[in-house]
């Protein structure tokens, strides 16, 4: 088995050295499946801390959304319809036909925004 040699802080390695012992592993097979994500054959997703930010901020939007449907559903449409639209622009969520100006109010978000 081949051996990696890295250089990490002191006190990241004392973190990662309390996690391994706590959960009854060395730390290289705490941090193992990490690198086996990392190289994964066309894999594009690593887990981050920022992960679970967006998971709070997803839960959130669900909220806001499900109150506003029943009031202000064209707003929410539009609202919707932008967000994929921003979502797209940084790659982060497929590309579909032509952008429209989400303003126009001629936009489907259930059909992505476009």
């Amino acid at each position: 088995m081949a051996k990696l040699y890295i250089r990490i802080d002191d006190s990241l390695y004392e973190r990662l050295e309390q996690r391994a012992l706590g959960a009854g592993l060395s730390i290289s097979d705490l941090v193992r499946p990490l690198l086996e994500d990392a190289a994964a054959q066309g894999g594009t997703y690593i887990y981050t801390a920022h992960d679970e930010i967006l998971a709070l901020l997803i839960e959130v939007y669900a909220l806001i959304a499900t109150g506003m449907a029943d009031r202000y559903p064209e707003t929410l449409r539009r609202g919707t319809a932008h967000g994929q639209d921003m979502l797209r622009h940084r790659g982060l969520l497929a590309a579909v036909a032509a952008p429209q100006d989400y303003r126009s109010g001629n936009v489907e978000a259930g059909e992505g925004g476009r």
